[in-house]
């Protein structure tokens, strides 16, 4: 064991060192307690925490109750919290995550309409700050 310690492996890694003895820096492992989830938050408060994850599956599992809870939390809480992390979601690195989101922005825009009727049967003038949300926000995220 102490020459492998000496030939620059770790005895108990295997991982290869550096040849100042310093490990090389690999990313860290994800233990047990990275997956769990807070169970006293909100789901609103779950999302906004857990969506913003450097593990993509916890973003995923988040993501994926997008509509749910903007349904749930209303106009002012979705756009105040749950707007703000769409950004990062649609540019996120996992395609996995951008595709879910894709599917999450039309109950989304549901939820966002849901007080003043998505049907688009009210003029302009009467439509309030949920459609403008809509087809501003929520929309340009169909190009990207």
């Amino acid at each position: 064991m102490a020459a492998a310690a000496t030939a620059g492996v770790a005895p108990s890694s295997g991982a290869p060192q550096q040849s100042s003895g310093a490990p090389t820096s690999a990313p860290p492992a994800i233990r047990f307690e990275d997956l769990t989830i807070d169970d006293a938050l909100s789901p609103l408060q779950r999302l906004t925490k857990y969506a913003a994850s450097s593990i993509a599956l916890q973003r995923l599992v988040h993501v994926r109750t997008l509509g749910e809870v903007a349904a749930a939390a209303g106009y002012a809480d979705t756009s105040r919290e749950i707007m703000p992390l769409l950004p990062a979601l649609a540019t996120d690195a996992e395609g996995i995550i951008r595709q879910t989101l894709a599917l999450q922005l039309r109950p989304l825009a549901a939820a966002l309409l849901g007080e003043e009727g998505g049907d688009g049967s009210r003029p302009a003038s009467e439509r309030g700050p949920g459609y403008a949300m809509v087809s501003n926000v929520v929309l340009a995220f169909l190009h990207t």
